[in-house]
């Protein structure tokens, strides 16, 4: 049996729950990206690191704008295939929600 690699897991992945934040009315377009971790130009950080480490969601579900007060983080999503150790997805995953406001994680 042959299995699907984890990208395209991500990918029908966030087509799939994209639909599901269309009703959440927000003022700009809300976008779908994979492993995306740009504030504007810049690379998003890390919460609680240097500057040169960055936060790359697997998923992401936001509306790309970083200017203070316009970004809308709805959801961040990290994966894993079956068997893989979570490391520090978990402890990442608390940290987009208290630390770069985003509304869900899974």
């Amino acid at each position: 049996m042959r299995y699907a690699s984890i990208t395209s897991w991500r990918y029908a992945l966030g087509l799939f729950v994209t639909p599901l934040f269309a009703e959440m009315n927000a003022p700009d377009p809300l976008f779908t990206d994979l492993e995306f971790n740009k504030n504007g130009p810049y690379p998003k950080p890390a919460p609680g690191s240097s500057s040169t480490n960055s936060v790359r969601p697997d998923i992401i579900i936001h509306n790309r704008e970083w200017e203070e007060g316009k970004s809308l983080n709805c959801l961040a999503v990290e994966c894993k295939k079956r068997g893989s150790s979570l490391g520090n997805d978990v402890e990442k995953l608390k940290s987009y929600i208290d630390k770069l406001n985003y509304h869900y994680t899974l």
